[in-house]
């Protein structure tokens, strides 16, 4: 075996020292590689220095739905307070806006035309920006129905909190009305407020509706201090807790704003713990009541305008607007479907009723002369049955029967509608 020569053996560790400097470096180089990939990837995933045209793309997507939601929610502490404090099943489907004319009288002759009605009164409640929303975007119904709930919530506590105030000249005990719905049970000043006489049945026209309970008067229903102190809440008056309608430009009552101060008042008088379409201690419909309390007002009877007037002149201290209105020839009245209410009427004979018609009836919206002068002296606005929220009758396929408080029902009954029929819009009034 050949020897190597001590300038061999110098070479071969020369040769040895380059390759392990060569590895030396191309591990450098990899390790160098391999953190600046690192530096890279984190660059990336945390967009520096600059996001990327993708991120950019999310993020205007994400702001615009963003935004979408703010604007639904928005719209909703108006539906709510003014308009519909439930919505029909069904409201949110995605279909085009129904042709359907809300002063037509069918809008209230079957369930299917209350929706439509709904849908067309939600597309005109809703501002014409988010009409295509609430067809293409999935997520509005889910949005409208928490915002919603959310909303309800906030009136109800707002209410809560100043029952007090409300009930004062009532004479009922404040820690009945915050906290015990025993004595709101058992105490008969409770129990006046909501049945005839203290005793009976619950019914849709509870005593506390009429501007006195112990004296009911059926021009005078939806017309109680209960119910102008709760719609005072929407607006700021001296004296009064503040607003939550200032928020959203109220300066006008509606049908639904009426509708819902009513059935608040009934609620916070009652032994139920929760508001629900049907309670479960003293199983009020209240959402049915709601429903019956709007389609009363949203037809155009002197009733329902001297109604408006009362609301607007002490809640907003508006006074007439009928004196000052430029009113159009009336069109005249053609013979339209009539509801049971009207045909149940008509076989009922009563003398002609000695109501005085408001001599200034004033909404927020134009007012056809012909309905200030009723060509009957029936004048448009209630039926004469009131069903009954028992768990007897009303449990039991919410059949409609004559209660024994039948002097009442009668004067209720001389305030509506004979053969022909006005046409009922679904919101009489609404905020400017």
């Amino acid at each position: 075996m050949p020897k190597l020569s001590n300038d061999d053996f110098f070479s071969n560790e020369e040769i040895n020292i380059d390759r392990e400097d060569n590895d030396s470096d191309n591990d450098s180089l990899e390790t160098d590689s391999s953190e600046a990939s690192d530096i890279e990837q984190m660059q990336r995933v945390l967009h520096d220095p600059g996001p990327t045209a993708e991120h950019n793309h999310i993020l205007n997507k994400t702001l615009e739905s963003l935004s979408i939601d703010a604007s639904i929610s928005k719209e909703v502490k108006k539906y709510a307070l003014l308009y519909n404090f439930w919505v029909l099943d069904g409201l949110f489907l995605p279909t085009p806006k129904p042709d359907v004319d809300l002063h037509s009288p069918t809008c209230w002759m079957s369930p299917k035309a209350k929706l439509d009605g709904a849908v067309v009164e939600l597309y005109s409640i809703v501002p014409n920006s988010l009409h295509k929303h609430m067809e293409t975007y999935k997520q509005f119904g889910s949005i409208f129905m928490s915002a919603l709930s959310q909303e309800q919530s906030n009136i109800l506590r707002a209410i809560k909190d100043c029952a007090g105030i409300v009930f004062t000249l009532y004479g009922l005990d404040p820690t009945c009305l915050s906290s015990h719905p025993l004595g709101r049970k058992e105490d008969p000043k409770f129990q006046v407020l909501l049945k005839k006489d203290g005793i009976g049945e619950y019914m849709h026209l509870a005593p506390i509706l009429f501007k006195k309970h112990d004296n009911m008067v059926a021009r005078e229903f939806l017309m109680s201090l209960a119910i102008t102190l709760v719609s005072s809440l929407t607006d700021h008056k001296q004296g009064q807790p503040n607003a939550r309608g200032q928020h959203i430009g109220i300066n006008s009552a509606t049908g639904g704003l009426i509708s819902g101060a009513a059935t608040l008042a009934h609620f916070l008088v009652s032994p139920d713990l929760e508001l629900s379409s049907i309670s479960g201690e003293t199983h009020i419909l209240y959402s049915s009541d709601y429903d019956f309390y709007v389609e009363k007002l949203s037809k155009k009877s002197n009733w329902a305008l001297h109604v408006f007037d009362h609301v607007n002149h002490e809640v907003f201290g508006k006074d007439s607007q009928s004196k000052n209105m430029s009113l159009v020839p009336p069109v005249p009245l053609t013979a339209q479907p009539c509801t049971w209410e009207d045909k149940m009427l008509s076989k009922i004979k009563n003398p002609t009723p000695h109501v005085a018609a408001p001599t200034s009836p004033t909404v927020n919206t134009f007012v056809n002369p012909v309905f200030l002068n009723p060509p009957s002296a029936l004048l448009w606005g209630f039926d004469v049955a009131t069903h009954s929220s028992s768990s007897t009758s009303s449990c039991h396929g919410n059949t409609l029967s004559v209660s024994v408080v039948s002097q009442l029902q009668l004067e209720v009954g001389q305030l509506s509608v004979s053969s022909t029929c006005a046409t009922p819009p679904l919101s009489l009034a609404s905020s400017q």
